[in-house]
């Protein structure tokens, strides 16, 4: 455990030129995301991407928990018109989520909560936005045209 910072401050650049890029996993027992390796690589890391068994038995590859995966330095990538599309996406799929089982058990009534009313009108295209054919590719730029229909 005490050896992870040690081992991720090895990576970047080096003064004689050149860097050193590191790309680190980390397997979870059981998924449990509050395990302390878990917890501290996430403290020191400039971004984590935590991938779900649940969204992978939907059939969603890759199957990146987008609510609890982060970049430190998505601001500084990324265009403000970006920001605020990845933004609205977040909050759409993260009021879906802590609202599913209210909708599921036909609790909600339409109107009450308009962001969980924009959520439900989209599922469908928010859901088909994060799946990905194995042959499909997307550049940078393309992946945002394609959020942005999904949005507009």
């Amino acid at each position: 455990f005490s050896l992870i910072n040690e081992l991720v401050e090895r990576a970047g650049s080096v003064a004689a030129g050149g860097s050193i890029t590191g790309i680190y996993t980390i397997l979870a027992e059981g998924d449990d995301a509050n395990d302390p390796i878990v917890d501290g690589a996430r403290a020191i890391l400039d971004g984590h991407v935590l991938l779900s068994r649940d969204l992978a038995a939907l059939g969603q590859y890759p199957a990146i928990d987008i609510n609890v995966s982060i970049s430190r330095l998505a601001n500084r990538l990324i265009s403000t018109e970006q920001r605020t599309l990845v933004r609205k996406f977040r909050r759409l799929m993260a009021t879906w989520e802590e609202n599913r089982d209210l909708v599921s058990v036909g609790a909600y009534r339409a109107g009450t909560n308009p962001d969980l009313d924009e959520a439900l009108q989209r599922k469908n295209a928010l859901r088909d936005f994060l799946m990905q054919e194995v042959d499909e590719q997307v550049d940078f730029a393309g992946g945002f045209q394609q959020l942005a229909r999904v949005l507009t």
